[in-house]
């Protein structure tokens, strides 16, 4: 598909889920996607994408600077978003512990008590993310875990 619309060069991101064994995509654009994905990306050596945009917004050209001079393919990253359902927040809870342990490296919170939640939208309300990096999977999937145990936004 991107090929047979001619990019040759640019950005673009592809959004989804697998559910029931079935991948399935909901959204697409010729931008920086939501995940701050440059930041654990340049964690791997990579460009980062959003200075690439600001550099190309400022000046209508990207400079050689940005290049990657090593890329860590044994990092692994892992972006875990945090969605609601119905609701009203009363509290959120976990989050500054997750932002201390030492393989977050991204972490954001947007939901804020009080906040009135509904599942009216295509896609449900965002309320937390959180991107860790780490070379041992096995560590990776412990950090994973000690997110999900800490994370917690309560419904009134």
């Amino acid at each position: 598909m991107i090929h047979g619309i001619g990019i040759k060069n640019g950005y673009i991101f592809i959004s989804g889920f697998v559910e029931n064994d079935e991948v399935m995509f909901f959204e697409t654009g010729f931008r920086l996607c939501g995940g701050h994905l440059y930041e654990y990306l340049e964690q791997k050596g990579c460009l980062n994408n959003l200075d690439l945009f600001i550099e190309h917004a400022l000046t209508g050209r990207v400079t050689e600077k940005n290049t990657v001079e090593h890329f860590d393919d044994d990092l692994k990253c892992i972006n875990i978003n945090f969605y609601s359902k119905g609701g009203i927040i009363d509290k959120i809870e976990g989050n500054n512990e997750i932002h201390d342990m030492k393989d977050c490296i991204v972490d954001i919170v947007w939901g804020r008590k009080g906040q009135v939640c509904d599942e009216e939208h295509a896609i449900l309300t965002k309320l937390a993310m959180f991107n860790l990096c780490n070379h041992d999977a096995t560590c990776l999937k412990e950090d994973v875990d000690k997110v999900y145990e800490l994370f917690s936004v309560r419904d009134k």
